[in-house]
């Protein structure tokens, strides 16, 4: 998802205008992944210990 952030929000984004529900699973470790998250369209969220 970071490799190109402009690619990943607008393809976020035309999914959920669709109606296309967005989940992230694996969001990595660190303040700074959890920060970026709020840029993108994403209904849902799974955080782990």
């Amino acid at each position: 998802m970071m490799l190109n952030v402009d690619i990943t929000y607008n393809l976020l984004s035309q999914g959920s205008k669709r109606g296309i529900g967005i989940f992230v699973e694996d969001l990595g470790t660190g303040y700074a992944a959890f920060n970026n998250l709020k840029n993108f369209p994403v209904n849902s969220l799974k955080i782990e210990r």
